[in-house]
């Protein structure tokens, strides 16, 4: 008879799942099993569909978490392990698309489940390093995901999962951290910028690591983890990273301004300063020495940096904050250090339209914002001292309260009459451009808007962006 592949496939599933139950809770069988069958013809059985690599998967997890720390360190070195780990790891990580069907489907999620257990196990075990090791030797098969990236992505979902890993040895992190410095190097060009063109997938894999390693300081007790990355110079690297990331990155595409194209470098990829944030965040909570080593390396004004919106970098405004918070939390220099920081230089550019009009602004010697407008005599008029809340809004109404209202007393930091009749001064200069200005008398805040523009919505104060 000549073998028929489809029915054969099928024999070949059901004595595995045969052998799978003959394994589980039963220790004789395991030993058994695991001393005739493996590496072969196991190995090869799950070589043959997806649907064999989930029983397999299956059999090696009950076998392995019987086995003795050196054999199972054993298993972890070898080159059948590495073999056996990266074909499952494709498998959980290639895309089906929708045109798969729900037995290939459920088939990919039996196969997912196994390799996250079996790799979990083996961590667990102290076998972190050897794996990786092991499976960074092993070649890409065609135009896929390489074996490291794919452990990476594993890494980063085990510690994610509820009942996954919770967080690292201490060991186990200083090894991550020293992946991430080599990693970086690797994306440094010749000026020691991460520019390097990426033709070997090094940016792809840092970013994963990167990800990695922030799902790794998530949990409170996480103290060991955070104190190996801390002393593998983690800390040092990400705000380094940070700093010469700077903010040119920052591409405003949701404005209708044409994206930068990307040049395959480390410091073209998308999320990047969101995810050093993160770490950075993490890494702080609730940990005084890492929140010292953020403040000694310069770190803090970098977060900070971080709070503005970017295209690039979803979500990084609220990593930012989340960074500020742990950084400050119980920590009185870290406080002061913010509480004495001065302000250097505008942020971001003056809009066109107010361009258009000759206004500019700039910081005077007190570190105060000073808005500067072209008279019709060319010479520049200062208009010092206004204060501009908002440049599109036209109008802001103070919400009134029910019932009997105390005498209103004259806003804090808002000045007497002399102020406002020179705001009031400040509002005809800028009409005399051709603008709309008009001074909140209660607040003593300026609204600026085009001419002819409309009505404006209404907005109450405070207003939130």
């Amino acid at each position: 008879t000549r073998w028929d592949p489809e029915t054969g496939g099928v024999f070949l599933i059901a004595v595995l799942q045969a052998l799978g139950n003959a394994v589980v809770n039963c220790r004789e069988n395991q030993d058994d099993l695991w001393g005739k069958a493996w590496p072969d013809p196991l190995l090869e059985c799950a070589m043959q569909s997806v649907a064999c690599k989930g029983v397999v998967g299956m059999i090696a997890y009950q076998c392995l978490k019987q086995l003795p720390d050196d054999a199972l360190c054993e298993f972890a070195r070898s080159e059948q392990a590495g073999a056996l780990l990266y074909d499952m790891l494709q498998a959980t990580y290639s895309p089906r698309g929708d045109a798969a069907s729900e037995k290939e489907k459920r088939a990919t999620q039996d196969v997912s489940e196994w390799t996250e257990l079996i790799i979990v196990h083996l961590i667990k075990s102290r076998q972190l390093i050897h794996v990786h090791q092991r499976l960074a030797l092993v070649p890409t098969a065609g135009t896929g995901r390489d074996a490291e990236t794919l452990f990476w992505f594993l890494l980063e979902d085990a510690l994610n999962s509820k009942d996954g890993l919770k967080t690292l040895t201490k060991k186990d992190a200083a090894y991550l951290a020293d992946e991430f410095g080599l990693l970086l190097s690797l994306c440094m060009d010749a000026s020691g910028m991460p520019t390097k063109p990426d033709q070997s997938g090094v940016g792809g894999k840092f970013l994963q690591l990167l990800q990695a390693i922030a799902s790794a300081t998530t949990e409170e007790d996480a103290g060991p983890a955070r104190e190996g990355f801390r002393e593998r110079g983690l800390l040092k690297n990400a705000c380094h990273l940070l700093k010469m990331l700077g903010t040119d990155v920052v591409r405003e595409v949701a404005k209708g301004k044409e994206e930068k194209p990307r040049d395959g470098s480390l410091k073209s990829q998308a999320g990047l300063k969101r995810d050093l944030v993160r770490v950075i965040g993490n890494m702080c909570y609730r940990d005084r020495a890492s929140q010292d080593q953020v403040r000694e390396l310069g770190g803090i004004p970098l977060v900070l940096q971080s709070t503005k919106l970017d295209d690039d970098n979803p979500f990084a405004r609220e990593w930012g904050v989340w960074a500020v918070r742990n950084l400050l939390e119980d920590n009185e220099e870290n406080q002061k250090y913010i509480e004495d920081l001065k302000p250097q230089a505008m942020a971001g550019t003056v809009p066109q339209d107010l361009k258009d009009k000759g206004i500019d602004f700039e910081l005077d010697e007190n570190g105060k914002v000073r808005m500067k407008g072209q008279g019709d005599g060319g010479a520049a008029e200062d208009l010092a001292g206004l204060k501009v809340a908002r440049t599109n809004i036209t109008s802001i109404q103070e919400d009134e309260e029910e019932g009997p209202q105390p005498e209103k007393q004259e806003p804090k930091g808002m000045g007497g009459p002399e102020v406002r009749d020179e705001n009031e001064r400040m509002a005809e200069a800028l009409r005399a451009m051709g603008l709309e200005a008009n001074m909140d008398k209660d607040t003593g805040l300026m609204d600026i808007a085009h001419s002819g523009a409309g009505e404006a919505p209404k907005f109450s104060y405070p207003f939130h962006s």
